[in-house]
């Protein structure tokens, strides 16, 4: 298989998309408070006996422990971490620890590393591409495909089109910050970080991470919405984060330093 000259066939889908989990727990000296996420992620390359995963930044856990005051913050201010891992399931069942990670905020974008040994391309794993360059985003009305682990069932593709294009200018607020594509796509809890594809010349190629769903209550409180699903826009948030670099990378030791750096939280302890 070729997916740099032809994108991805048909039926490597289902294994378009990985599972991430997340597992934290605080060091409280009255009970150890614990926290757990779980998400989708999209493989787009091999780097130096790595293989490299995108998803979204609120997969990690991170963001939610920054906002969380009921999950980690002390009277004292600190956030006291003893246990802090990230796991990759694939498609076989196979299972990696996350070794690394970049965060790119205000974008809701993550890249993380897990080591490749062990692992096989076309049976753990598949590595999807972007468009070409010189080839244009699908336009509104074009059909795009969906991939991920809602609510945990691992490889589900699910297909609408492209509604619009959209840019939110605050990441708490909404959607979310920076460009997103608008899609008509079923998208659950658990679909977050998962790729949104597109079809050219036969092949399906990387367009976009899944990450928000608008219902009812959110954003617009009371109010009733269908199908209003959002994904970041992959390649037009490159574009922008190699214009103005803003990235924090850290091996996953390194979650105090991210707390801080990223979402300025102090952190006493952090490891697996």
């Amino acid at each position: 298989m070729d997916n740099t000259l032809h994108g991805l066939s048909p039926e490597y889908l289902p294994m378009a998309s990985l599972t991430v989990y997340t597992t934290l727990v605080e060091d409280d000296p009255v009970f150890d408070d614990d926290f757990s996420c779980q998400g989708s992620a999209a493989c787009i390359g091999r780097n130096s006996g790595y293989i490299e995963l995108v998803t979204n930044m609120h997969c990690t856990g991170l963001m939610d422990l920054a906002e969380n005051g009921d999950l980690g913050f002390l009277g004292d201010g600190e956030l006291e971490v003893k246990v802090f891992d990230m796991e990759v399931a694939f498609p076989t069942g196979r299972t990696a620890v996350v070794e690394s990670f970049q965060l790119f905020f205000p974008y809701d974008l993550a890249v993380l590393r897990v080591e490749e040994e062990g692992l096989k391309e076309c049976h753990d794993f598949v590595i999807l591409d972007m468009l070409p360059n010189g080839v244009n985003s699908p336009p509104p009305g074009s059909p795009v495909l969906a991939v991920g682990s809602p609510l945990g069932l691992e490889g589900s593709v699910t297909s609408g089109i492209v509604s619009a294009y959209r840019d939110f200018e605050s990441f708490f607020d909404g959607p979310g910050y920076g460009p997103y594509i608008q899609i008509d796509a079923a998208v659950s809890p658990g679909n977050s970080g998962g790729p949104l594809l597109c079809l050219h010349e036969g092949g399906y190629f990387l367009i976009g991470l899944n990450s928000w769903t608008l219902t009812n209550g959110s954003w617009f409180s009371g109010r009733t919405g269908q199908n209003l699903n959002f994904a970041l826009d992959l390649r037009e948030t490159l574009l922008r984060i190699n214009e103005n670099p803003a990235v924090y990378s850290a091996n996953i030791r390194g979650v105090i330093e991210a707390m801080d750096e990223v979402f300025d939280v102090d952190a006493v302890e952090a490891g697996r």
